[in-house]
Order: C-alpha cells, then structure tokens, then sequence
C-alpha cells in the first residue's frame, strides 16, 4: 500500500520516492503547524488577560 502526496502521485514507503515525498512535505507541516500552536497560545493568553481584567 503507498502514499499520496498532496499533488496525488503514489509513493511507497521506504522507497527513495518517498522519502523525497516525506522531505518536500515536512518542511511546510512543521512551519503551519508551528503557526497554528503559536496562534493558540496567543489566543489563549488574549482571553486570560481578558478574563483578568473583566474579572
């Protein structure tokens, strides 16, 4: 059974192919997902000062 990219292509895991599939794919999961963690924890200490200051 293999993968799919996001451009829809098959590649097997462990295959040289799919390595090249996981690299192209990791460095932009990790920036977004960095983005999406750092916007919650802003978020999360917007609504606590809030929540302080509205006590």
């Amino acid at each position: 059974m293999g993968h799919l990219s996001r451009g829809g292509e098959a590649a097997q895991p462990g295959s040289p192919a799919g390595a090249e599939v996981w690299r192209a794919y990791l460095g932009p999961w990790t920036a977004w997902n960095t983005v999406r963690a750092v916007g919650c924890l802003l978020s999360t200490a917007a609504f606590a000062l809030a929540s302080l200051r509205l006590g």
